[in-house]
C-alpha cells in the first residue's frame, strides 16, 4: 500500500470510527464495504507467504480436506511464530480450532482455543482478546466444563472496554456469559444480560455486513429460545429460533467469510430450530428443517452428533 492508499485507508478508518461512536450504522456500514475493498485490493497486489498459506487452508476446507487444511495452518502457524507476530499466531491457532470444532473434536479444539488465548493475551488488542475468549469459553462448554466457562466469560465482560466503540464487543461478552448462566440455570440473570445486549444490538440489526452484529443478533435470539424453553414457553422458543435463523442466513450469505464455517453455524442452528419445532408439534417445518441441515452438512463434508 502506498503512502496516498495508507491515507484513504486511515481516513476511511477514522471516518468508521466516528460514525460508530456517534451511532450512524448505515453510514458505518457504507464506510466498512470500503475499508474491505482497499484491504482486498492489497492484498492481492501483495501477497504473502502467511497469507497465501491460511488461503490455502479455507480452500482445502472448503471441499472438507481437512488433514490438508490442518497441514497448510500448521506451517502459517510455524511463519507466524517466527516472525513473533502474536496477532498472525492467535489467528491460526483461533482457525484450527475451529476446524476441530467444526470436525467434531472438541477436546482437540479446546487444545488450540487456550493457545490462542494466550496468544491473544498479549496483542493487547481488545478485538482479538474478545475473539479468543469468546471461543475458549465456547470450548470449555463444548467439553462440559461450565465452570472453566463462566471464568472466562466473566473476565471478558470485566475486560472489555467501556468505550462506545467496543459496544459490539460488550454485547458480546455479555451474550456469552449469559450463555454461561443459562448452562447454569440461572436464568434471570441471563436475561439481565440478553436485556443490556439488545440496547447495543436492536438500532445495528440492519447492519447486514457487518458479521459480528449479526452473529451476535443469531446469538441473542437463539439464547432468548433457551429461556423461553425453560419457561415452558415453546411457541415462544420456536419463534426466536426463527428470528436466529433469518440473521444465519444473512451471514451465509456473506462473501468475505470463509464457506464452510459460515453453512456450518447454519445447519446447526436449523437442527436446534427443527427440535424446536417438533416441541410445538410443526411437523412439516419441524421436516424441513431438519432436511435442509443434513443438506448442508452433506455438502460441507461434516456430521453433526
Amino acid at each position: 500500500m502506498d503512502a496516498d492508499q495508507r491515507d484513504d485507508f486511515n481516513r476511511l478508518l477514522e471516518a468508521f470510527h466516528q460514525a460508530q461512536e456517534r451511532g450512524d450504522v448505515q453510514e458505518a456500514e457504507l464506510i466498512g464495504i470500503q475499508c474491505l475493498l482497499l484491504a482486498t485490493e492489497e492484498s492481492e497486489k501483495n501477497p504473502n507467504e502467511y497469507l497465501r498459506l491460511v488461503g490455502e487452508a479455507n480452500e482445502y476446507e472448503n471441499v472438507a480436506q481437512w488433514e490438508q487444511a490442518e497441514i497448510a495452518y500448521r506451517q502459517a502457524l510455524g511463519l507466524a511464530e517466527v516472525a513473533g507476530n502474536p496477532a498472525l499466531t492467535f489467528k491460526v491457532y483461533h482457525d484450527l480450532s475451529a476446524l476441530y470444532s467444526m470436525r467434531g473434536m472438541p477436546e482437540k479444539a479446546l487444545v488450540e482455543a487456550r493457545a490462542a488465548a494466550e496468544a491473544a493475551r498479549k496483542t493487547d488488542m481488545a478485538a482479538v482478546i474478545g475473539m479468543a475468549f469468546e471461543n475458549l469459553a465456547q470450548c470449555y462448554l463444548s467439553v462440559g466444563n461450565a465452570g472453566a466457562a463462566s471464568t472466562v466469560a466473566d473476565e471478558l465482560v470485566a475486560i472489555t472496554p467501556a468505550e462506545k466503540i467496543s459496544d459490539l464487543l460488550r454485547a458480546r461478552a455479555l451474550l456469552m456469559q449469559a450463555r454461561c448462566r443459562l448452562e447454569g440455570g440461572e436464568v434471570k440473570m441471563a436475561q439481565a444480560n440478553l436485556d443490556i445486549a439488545w440496547q447495543i444490538l436492536a438500532p445495528q440489526a440492519n447492519a447486514l455486513i457487518f458479521a459480528g452484529v449479526q452473529s451476535a443478533l443469531a446469538s441473542w435470539w437463539e439464547l432468548t429460545a433457551g429461556i423461553n424453553a425453560l419457561e415452558k414457553d415453546p411457541a415462544g422458543a420456536a419463534r426466536a429460533m426463527e428470528k436466529a435463523v433469518e440473521f444465519r442466513r444473512t451471514i451465509s450469505a456473506l462473501p468475505q467469510l470463509a464457506g464452510a464455517y459460515k453453512y456450518f453455524a447454519l445447519a446447526k442452528l436449523l437442527q436446534r430450530y427443527s427440535v424446536a419445532l417438533w416441541a410445538i408439534n410443526d411437523v412439516e417445518a419441524a421436516t424441513s428443517a431438519f432436511e435442509e441441515s443434513r443438506a448442508i452438512q452433506q455438502r460441507i463434508g461434516v456430521t453433526l452428533s
